[in-house]
């Protein structure tokens, strides 16, 4: 069986059948073979859950480990695999402004290897990370960055364009009435 016709059995029962099935997705979808992508299982979840719930990296197992009791055992659960679970083709910082961004993230989110196109709250990142990254930003480069900013540009290449244009502003390279691309006056 595939990811694909998983989805469609799934899509297919009762409201209380799905909840049993559920409960054994991750055991399911590991028994039918080649696993889903990131991405895959990613959109499958979007469809189902909030977006709060769906999980940043997924771990494939040949079962759940389970007590003796039944239970998951959580402890005997392997740590994700960091960027082997992503979809995105690592592509290193390419200047300085991205390497500078790339170090702070991979010092914050505890990572040894970071592309510039990984979405910061796909690798780990959420919101106290995330006001830790502004601060961290901040106090390096002098740029104060509203959160929305970190929402709407996730990666390091993103942030790295709205930093740049950010410094651009504040060392005073336009004039009085010009803004940089992509800026309004007043948030750098």
């Amino acid at each position: 069986m595939t990811f694909d016709e998983l989805v469609q059995r799934i899509d297919r029962l009762r409201p209380n059948e799905r909840l049993e099935l559920k409960q054994r997705l991750l055991e399911v979808a590991g028994a039918t073979g080649e696993p889903p992508t990131h991405g895959e299982l990613t959109l499958f979840l979007k469809k189902r859950l909030p977006a709060h719930m769906v999980p940043a990296a997924f771990v494939f197992l040949p079962s759940i480990p389970r007590t003796a009791t039944g239970k998951v055992d959580r402890r005997a659960l392997p740590e994700p695999a960091g960027r082997a679970t992503l979809d995105v083709a690592l592509v290193l910082p390419r200047n300085t402004l991205e390497e500078g961004l790339a170090r702070i993230w991979r010092e914050l989110l505890k990572l040894s290897e970071l592309g510039v196109h990984d979405n910061f709250f796909v690798i780990g990142g959420q919101s106290l990370l995330a006001v830790q990254l502004l601060s961290r930003i901040r106090g390096e480069l002098g740029v104060d960055l509203p959160m929305r900013v970190l929402f709407e540009s996730p990666t390091v290449a993103e942030l790295a364009e709205v930093v740049s244009a950010a410094l651009w502003v504040r060392d005073g390279a336009l004039g009085s009435t010009e803004t940089a691309p992509g800026v309004r006056r007043g948030e750098v």
